[in-house]
């Protein structure tokens, strides 16, 4: 299809510069029929052009949004060290509460 539009295509845009009335008929006659197809090649060839850049733009805006598994799971196990750790101050300011006040009851919350 590509080979047979550049074969019309080249066919269409030949120029003699002395030609007769019916040459300059036929050469019009072709160039109103081909030039739609050149110009639907040339469509195609762009718009395929263009759907190839989307796909691109589009996995290079996918890999930068993406979440990183192991960033998350490592986020995760902070999180869960840091509650842990609140825990532990907690246990101790209690006991510190305790040992600050001997002899005088305290509740632990």
């Amino acid at each position: 299809m590509v080979l047979l539009t550049i074969l019309i295509s080249k066919r269409c845009f030949s120029y003699r510069p002395r030609q007769s009335q019916a040459e300059r008929l036929h050469q019009t006659t072709i160039l109103v029929l081909c030039r739609p197809s050149v110009l639907v090649s040339q469509v195609s060839v762009e718009n395929t052009a263009q759907q190839a850049s989307l796909t691109q733009l589009q996995t290079q805006r996918d890999s930068l949004s993406a979440v990183n598994l192991n960033d998350e799971a490592a986020l995760e196990n902070l999180q869960q060290a840091y509650q842990a750790a609140s825990k532990v101050f907690t246990i101790l300011d209690t006991v510190m509460a305790s040992a600050i006040n001997l002899g005088v009851e305290t509740t632990v919350a």
